[in-house]
């Protein structure tokens, strides 16, 4: 079953998702939502929100429903990291959404996945580039860890991983590729052009902590923020040397954070400029 169907519409709450790459700072962000009186959260480890036993997903439009009828909050923060593929559709979900994608550096994000994952992500990239192809592609519930990652990938960034994940590719560059694929979707989704989605970039947040919870507590209609910027450091920021990319890799990593940043400038004029 679609469990992205439209809700009936429920005014008085608001809907909030986090998404992005996996270890850009997702899990920070929505501890911190977390603690304020007037948020509840469902974070990916959540049983009532999320389907754990089957990769983490989204549960069904039912049980999501209840959720966000039940919760004595006006504000509901949802995490489904490995359903941002889905973004679109989760923004029919409530009519009153907002959406919040984070970004994070390559380098710690790529070293961060290794030192957690280890050789997963080029087992994912040669998944992709095996297996993935015309309906595996639109998939909504991937049969295993790997085909999450293939959903939705667009068939320009499928001939991209089919020409770069050789046999040999390295961890290092198989990580560099599921980055890249991750935030391929905020562009493929035209995320950047909905004003209902705020692109955070996790280095920001973390050096200048009041300014950037400012903003989000802005952006989705909280009040107050002073009391967690205690609680963000950066010391994550460059804390191991960067990894050893192949220079293909490299490029394309640096180029889509050259994208991102770009988008967050042209987002922060725009909200400016309103």
């Amino acid at each position: 079953m679609n469990p992205f169907r439209l809700f009936p519409r429920r005014q008085s709450k608001r809907v909030v998702f986090v998404l992005g790459c996996q270890r850009s700072g997702t899990t920070m962000l929505e501890k911190l939502l977390g603690r304020h009186d007037g948020v509840t959260v469902y974070g990916e480890g959540d049983r009532r929100a999320m389907r754990v036993e089957a990769f983490y997903r989204f549960r069904e439009e039912d049980a999501i429903r209840k959720l966000i009828a039940c919760a004595r909050t006006p504000l509901v923060v949802f995490k489904p990291l490995n359903d941002s593929q889905h973004a679109d559709r989760l923004r029919e979900l409530h009519s009153d959404t907002k959406m919040i994608w984070i970004y994070r550096h390559y380098s710690d994000t790529i070293n961060s996945m290794i030192r957690k994952w280890g050789e997963n992500q080029k087992r994912i990239v040669h998944w992709i580039r095996d297996h993935a192809s015309g309906e595996r592609l639109r998939s909504w519930d991937g049969e295993n860890w790997e085909s999450i990652f293939a959903e939705r990938v667009s068939p320009e960034s499928l001939r991209m991983v089919r020409e770069l994940a050789g046999d040999d590719i390295s961890y290092e560059d198989g990580a560099g590729l599921v980055w890249t694929l991750r935030n391929q979707i905020y562009f493929d989704l035209r995320l950047d052009q909905d004003p209902d989605v705020l692109l955070v970039k996790y280095e920001d947040l973390v050096s200048s902590p009041e300014a950037g919870l400012a903003g989000i507590f802005r952006f989705i209609g909280l009040d107050g923020h002073g009391d967690y910027v205690g609680e963000i450091a950066a010391s994550s920021v460059g804390k191991e040397p960067p990894p050893v990319l192949a220079p293909r890799i490299e490029e394309l990593c640096r180029g889509m954070l050259e994208r991102l940043d770009e988008a967050m400038t042209a987002g922060i004029a725009g909200s400016a400029a309103g």
